[in-house]
């Protein structure tokens, strides 16, 4: 037999009985839904970003790309055009480095009004050819990036992926 199994719990009937209220059910004044919009391409540039459908939706309140975003400090120039070993800097510019990359963030007074505004977010590429082959890469001899950047670029992109 438990050690605990004598022990009433306070909101055990609550619970039980579903009279509870759980922290999710209460009602917060202010709440504000945010979504990343993802890039549609694997690697390229970012032609065009059309948000004006977004922007005027019912309920958006700000819609945020490389185009208005405000660079704190930090956003400076990388060593390298990539900033591999960088803290990542989304929205850093309209360069298109893996598939779903963030290109907009919507952020609206409800989830459903947040979800339709991202829906309404539609871009235009540069397509540039990617690989995802390494050893069609190593037949071109292209210089491979050193295991510690690739690692880092994937912790990167499952980071952005929980953000969501």
């Amino acid at each position: 037999m438990s050690k605990t199994s004598n022990i009433n719990r306070v909101d055990g009937f609550a619970k039980v009985t579903g009279s509870a209220t759980y922290s999710a059910e209460y009602k917060t004044s202010g709440v504000v839904y945010a979504c990343l919009v993802g890039s549609t391409i694997a690697k390229g540039r970012i032609k065009t970003i059309d948000t004006k459908k977004a922007e005027w939706a019912p309920g958006v309140l700000a819609v945020i790309t490389h185009l208005n975003v405000d660079k704190p400090a930090g956003y400076q120039k990388a060593k390298d055009k990539h900033n591999f070993g960088q803290p990542l800097q989304i929205f850093k510019d309209d360069s298109i480095l893996y598939y779903d990359q963030p290109i907009a963030l919507v952020i609206a007074d409800t989830f459903e009004r947040m979800q339709y505004a991202a829906s309404l977010i539609k871009a235009e590429y540069f397509k540039e050819e990617h690989s995802t082959e390494l050893k069609k890469q190593q037949k071109k001899k292209r210089k491979l990036k050193p295991i510690k950047e690739m690692i880092t670029i994937a912790v990167n992109m499952m980071a952005i992926k929980m953000l969501r």
